[in-house]
């Protein structure tokens, strides 16, 4: 089960709302970083991907080919990533998310409008 699931069971696991990132579950809680990561991503995948894809699917705006290409990446790529994550140390895992975060900020406040 979940670490937002465990709530009133043991302080060792996560908050419910700290499932809602990566980024909270592991820093606000007591949930350890590969359970904070995993926990996300399967709360994630059906709240937004889902929902998002169904609602641009019934507006017409889903391009399957592109959606097919993109998802056949992101599975290969998300199992050896997986495969290398549960892996590393929850010390290395926490600063390389750390350093991506990071660089996410940076994207997205310091890109270009051209």
């Amino acid at each position: 089960m979940g670490c937002g699931y465990q709530k009133f069971k043991s302080v060792e696991n996560c908050w419910l709302f700290s499932t809602a990132d990566r980024f909270s579950a592991a820093a606000i809680s007591a949930c350890a970083q590969h359970e904070a990561q995993g926990t996300s991503l399967a709360f994630l995948l059906p709240t937004i991907g889902l929902l998002a894809a169904l609602r641009c699917y019934r507006t017409g705006h889903v391009d399957f080919t592109v959606a097919g290409l993109l998802a056949l990446g992101f599975f290969f790529g998300a199992s050896v990533g997986a495969l290398y994550a549960v892996e590393l140390p929850a010390d290395t895992l926490k600063r390389l998310f750390r350093v991506l975060l990071i660089i996410s900020v940076h994207m997205i406040f310091h890109h270009s409008e051209n």
